[in-house]
């Protein structure tokens, strides 16, 4: 089982290693940015664990990022979308501290926790299914193009929320 594993988790990493040599910022990593770098109006009412919070439903803030062009002029006067995503709020604000406006560290930190995925879904899976099938099994979610996904800097919760949520299922096991 340790064998297949490893080359999974290899090839893995092999597609991460494309995911850093191509890094750019996209959509959402922008909003996100602008926010670490002081320049939107919500960062003087965004935290560095609240980087999802994207109109908190107080009026003068509404109006602020209306006025500012971030939000359409039909937007309520109470609109409110915001994500408790503290964990990968958190990170996001640590990369920029170290790498700045490099995107290749924070595609680095995506890509460590697409191999921990990797990791732990091919453990599950080459121990939960018979024979080659796992192995098969954690091949294919590797091929499945997915790690891409991965490793954008705003969709990072959804691989450290799977990352986490199957090492914990690893640990009950």
């Amino acid at each position: 089982m340790r064998r297949p594993l490893v080359c999974a988790v290899a090839l893995a990493a092999a597609f991460g290693v494309w995911e850093i040599v191509c890094a750019d910022f996209m959509a959402d990593d922008f909003m996100q940015l602008a926010v670490l770098e002081r320049v939107s109006p919500a960062a003087a009412w965004t935290s560095r664990f609240d980087l999802y919070n994207l109109s908190d439903g107080i009026p003068e803030h509404v109006r602020v990022m209306q006025d500012a062009g971030l939000f359409p002029w039909f937007a309520g006067p109470r609109f409110a979308l915001t994500f408790f995503r503290p964990l990968t709020s958190a990170f996001l604000w640590l990369d920029h501290s170290i790498f700045g406006l490099h995107p290749a560290g924070y595609r680095l930190d995506g890509v460590l926790w697409s191999l921990a995925l990797a990791a732990s879904v091919g453990w599950i899976l080459c121990r939960a299914l018979p024979g080659r099938i796992g192995t098969l099994a954690t091949l294919i979610f590797v091929l499945s193009g997915i790690q891409a996904v991965f490793c954008w800097s705003a969709a990072r919760h959804v691989v450290m929320a799977a990352a986490l949520g199957f090492a914990g299922l690893i640990a009950h096991v």
